[in-house]
């Protein structure tokens, strides 16, 4: 009897499904996200579905692993990922070998993707007083910037017809500063900021600001002349009056308002006791009482123009008040 030689075959089956890690940065910057991803085979596909998207409602919270036939198994192992949008971004990611077999289970990583500021930013001035600034007065000048700078200062501002002071940063996208006018000045101050002085976060040049105009008149008006008395013409050193009112000459302009001041030799120190607005550009004639008795006293004027400067006092005229006495009766 003979001998039959039989060779057995065994067929492998590989029914074990791959696995994979994923690793995404916490925070980025950029659309195009690094990536990190490791499988547990070789010669593997990758299937990629980006989530969740709340807004759009593409992609489920919990979206189902791929079918083995379905597209967008890609071949070559990614080192970057392009997100469709910035903010939270969760990546889920399946491979499968070649006997088809597809990882099971989540594998997925959050990245938080902030895009770069790229608008320039903007930059507008304000200033508190809306009158001309006058002599002795200043103004807060309020800068306000679009979107946040940390280099943004006083150099990076251009000063024309006076100086800043009190440089504050009152927030990194509110500055403020004192504009004090130059002395003797009657033509609009200027502020500008020229474009690329400061950036924002993102390191985006700023545009250059519109000027801002600041009206000064820092000129006094010219000392009047002395006060006169009309009725009283040729007079060089003392004018006599027997009455409590009487009438007196003003230089004027128009527009400005003139003031006349009364001071004696016990009370020296000037007090007003009138002022007229000048209604032409030659003079007037005001009645005054200095209501006092008899006695010496002196009279001086000052003119402020319609900025509020105000002029010297005037050369003083002297004046003898001699009033009537009066009859008494007696019983």
């Amino acid at each position: 009897m003979g001998t039959t030689d039989v060779t057995l075959y065994a067929k492998w089956t590989d029914n074990v499904a791959p696995t994979v890690t994923l690793d995404l940065p916490a925070t980025y910057t950029s659309l195009t996200v690094p990536v990190t991803i490791v499988p547990s085979e070789t010669n593997v596909k990758y299937f990629f579905i980006e989530g969740p998207t709340p807004t759009s409602g593409l992609v489920p919270q919990d979206p189902t692993p791929p079918y083995t036939n379905a597209p967008g198994w890609i071949t070559t192992l990614p080192t970057s990922y392009d997100f469709r949008a910035a903010g939270s971004r969760t990546l889920f990611v399946w491979v499968k070998d070649a006997a088809e077999n597809v990882s099971t289970g989540l594998v997925s990583d959050v990245v938080v993707i902030t895009l770069p500021d790229t608008t320039p930013p903007t930059i507008t001035a304000t200033s508190s007083n809306t009158t001309p600034l006058a002599i002795g007065e200043t103004t807060t000048l309020t800068f306000t910037l679009s979107s946040a700078s940390t280099n943004f200062t006083q150099d990076d501002i251009t000063v024309v017809g006076g100086t800043l002071s009190q440089w504050t940063a009152v927030s990194s996208t509110v500055y403020t500063a004192r504009f004090t006018p130059d002395t003797n000045r009657t033509t609009a101050g200027t502020i500008n900021v020229a474009a690329g002085r400061f950036t924002n976060a993102s390191g985006t040049s700023n545009t250059a600001m519109t000027q801002l105009s600041i009206q000064i008149d820092t000129v006094a008006p010219v000392t009047p002349a002395a006060l006169t008395i009309p009725a009283q013409t040729g007079v060089t050193a003392w004018y006599y009056v027997t009455t409590d009112t009487f009438t007196v000459r003003v230089a004027c302009t128009l527009g400005y308002t003139n003031k006349i001041y009364s001071r004696t030799i016990a009370a020296p120190t000037p007090v007003i006791i009138n002022t007229t607005v000048c209604t032409n550009s030659t003079y007037m004639d005001v009645v005054i009482n200095p209501g006092q008795a008899s006695g010496f006293y002196s009279l001086s004027a000052t003119i402020t123009d319609t900025a509020g400067n105000a002029s010297g006092q005037s050369n003083l005229i002297n004046i003898y008040k001699d009033l009537p006495e009066t009859a008494v009766t007696v019983p």
